[in-house]
């Protein structure tokens, strides 16, 4: 593999992250924190979702001047490697031995033989109430040292769990309001209606369009629901989805009579086709999203 020789440090050039981790100068950094989460999933690879993040490095000491940090960042679920996200900060703070830096639009690299592991693990986010993740890996640190100027030094090791507050299933989705009907089918009622989908973990998602079929208190397939260009941020969302109940189904023939006299339950289930990214199906499908909707619900 080519070196190189800056300030008179061998940085290992080109090497992946798995080399550069192992060959990573251990005791300076303490750990390292990502924060402010957003995973956007409607990039065109679904095996390489744009993350952006704030990254919170804490130093064994107070931090010099800093004008450039590059983390080399392994995400592991227990001790299965995921995937590998290489962000390169120019924007952060520094207070005492604390470097906050932020990043934009990265890939977050899955492995291809973790294609799996990935889906589970945002199986787990979505319907847990927390997902431990170990990070690992190395950081490039580049100081401003007096008379010298700038001085890069590669490869601080770090290695260190982050907690991350999962989506516990959305237990609690409210109905909004009724906003319009839209039937143009005639074996069909189909109308649009506002909902609070309350994003309970510590990420914002980037999840685009979805559906769903909608299921009636007994679990029998009564329509289906679209919704369009979903972004999930932390707290309370209201979003709108087109309910398309099927009027050849004796069950949604039932729910369509039943409305009319009471309030009825509904669950929306992730379906083979809920997401354009198949990455993200497994953890649509093990959805089951609970809907109280109040009676005469076409007409509040």
């Amino acid at each position: 593999m080519p070196l190189r020789n800056i300030n008179s440090l061998v940085v290992f050039k080109n090497w992946p992250p798995n080399c550069r981790a192992a060959a990573a100068i251990p005791g300076v950094i303490k750990s390292i924190a990502l924060s402010q989460l957003t995973y956007d999933f409607t990039a065109a690879a679904p095996w390489a979702p744009l993350v952006s993040s704030s990254a919170v490095v804490t130093l064994s000491f107070p931090a010099p001047p800093v004008t450039a940090v590059v983390n080399h960042i392994q995400i592991f679920d227990k001790e299965v490697e995921i995937a590998w996200v290489e962000p390169i900060s120019r924007l952060f703070t520094v207070s005492g031995s604390r470097v906050t830096t932020s990043f934009k639009s990265v890939p977050y690299s899955v492995l291809p033989t973790a294609h799996d592991a990935f889906s589970g693990l945002f199986t787990s986010l979505f319907t847990s109430q927390s997902k431990t993740l170990t990070l690992k890996g190395a950081s490039d640190v580049t100081f401003t040292v007096p008379f010298l100027g700038d001085r890069t030094i590669p490869g601080f090791a770090f290695k260190n769990d982050n907690v991350f507050v999962g989506l516990s299933s959305f237990p609690d989705v409210k109905f909004v309001r009724f906003t319009s009907e839209e039937n143009a089918h005639p074996n069909t009622y189909a109308s649009l209606v506002q909902i609070n989908l309350k994003n309970l973990s510590s990420l914002k998602l980037i999840l685009g369009n979805l559906v769903f079929d909608v299921a009636g208190f007994i679990g029998t397939k009564i329509g289906f629901v679209n919704f369009k260009d979903v972004t999930l941020e932390q707290g309370d969302n209201i979003v709108t989805m087109d309910i398309s109940i099927d009027l050849t189904l004796p069950a949604g023939i039932e729910f369509m009579t039943s409305i009319g006299v009471a309030e009825a339950a509904v669950t929306l289930l992730g379906v083979d086709d809920s997401s354009p990214n198949v990455a993200m199906i497994p953890a649509l499908k093990a959805l089951h999203i609970k809907l109280v909707i109040p009676k005469n619900f076409g007409k509040t």
